[in-house]
């Protein structure tokens, strides 16, 4: 044929998937009741310690979190400090320079 497919048949021709002769995954009916009781707690255990860890993790996380917005918050309020400072220099000596100005004014009055 001109047109070569990527499929060889269409699908509806192709035979069949063969199924898996074994399934996925192989029960142990020899086991007793007794080892799946074992074996289930083994696993709650696993399950518990997992889920411990994670509330850990999760408890650090938060944790560090708290601490770097706690910095954050700091760092923000002495760059407000440091802005209030400044413009407190600079109405001083805008001040300063007021008072200088009008005593000079006086003394120019005066020599008049």
């Amino acid at each position: 044929p001109e047109f070569d497919a990527s499929w060889p048949k269409m699908p509806s021709e192709m035979p069949p998937a063969e199924k898996p002769t074994e399934p996925l995954r192989e029960r142990d009916d020899h086991r007793t009741t007794r080892d799946w009781a074992i074996m289930s707690r083994f696993e709650r255990e696993v399950h518990a310690r997992q889920e411990a860890e994670v509330k850990e993790e999760k408890r650090r996380a938060t944790i560090e979190q708290k601490a770097y917005l706690d910095s954050q918050i700091e760092i923000q309020r002495l760059r407000v400090e440091k802005a209030r400072e400044e413009k407190k220099r600079l109405a001083e000596a805008v001040a300063a320079d007021v008072a200088k100005y009008k005593q000079e004014e006086l003394v120019k009055e005066e020599k008049r």
